[in-house]
């Protein structure tokens, strides 16, 4: 069973940490909604097989608070993907940078490969959203010039590429949201427990 330091409470029935939860899922399923959003778009980090530090942008796809997983896609091929097998911890950061606003968190990524859900991930997708999987370069492939890591131009069937195409699931553990607003700032980290959260208002 997870523990918390004492100073983290259950986040039901305290008004102002249900408030910050209720927000940052509420940017996180804008993020994942058709159309540009500022958390379109997160970082994020891994642990390389070697034990380095990686980061990389990612969009999100899908929100599901209920079960409190964010899920993107990513080609099945790249170096992210040994990296989330080899040790499944990882973050995401993202954040509205008009508004002075981030969100960051933490938890467990699983893979998914195979399968009925990716089956309609990749239906549900765009053409142009497919192209790159389509590339027969492994990404990261030396080249001698950017034009040698484009797709070439050959006719292709819809379910070219569908092999290299994958889907990555974070299971959210924690949160720590940062509000750097001109009129007080604020910050608070919730933890899941199950879930149930538990969290506290720290310094910024």
């Amino acid at each position: 069973m997870t523990t918390h330091p004492p100073a983290f409470k259950p986040v039901a029935g305290n008004t102002g940490l249900e408030q910050v939860l209720a927000t940052v899922w509420a940017c996180l399923r804008e993020g994942a909604a058709p159309g540009r959003s500022p958390y379109s778009i997160a970082q994020l980090a891994t642990v390389s097989t070697d034990g380095s530090a990686k980061v990389r942008y990612v969009v999100l796809r899908r929100v599901s608070e209920d079960v409190r997983e964010i899920t993107f896609h990513t080609d099945v091929r790249s170096s992210k993907i040994a990296e989330i097998n080899a040790n499944p911890d990882v973050a995401l950061v993202a954040a509205d940078l008009e508004k002075n606003l981030q969100i960051r968190l933490e938890g467990r990524a699983h893979v998914i490969t195979d399968g009925r859900v990716k089956r309609t991930a990749w239906d549900a997708s765009r053409d142009h959203s497919l192209v790159l999987f389509r590339n027969p370069l492994v990404p990261g492939t030396p080249i001698d010039s950017p034009s040698d890591g484009q797709p070439t131009n050959q006719t292709v069937t819809r379910d070219d590429g569908y092999e290299n195409f994958c889907m990555v699931v974070m299971s959210v553990t924690s949160v720590d949201w940062l509000d750097l607003s001109p009129d007080g700032h604020e910050r608070a980290i919730l933890v899941r427990n199950g879930l149930d959260w538990h969290g506290s208002w720290v310094a910024p």
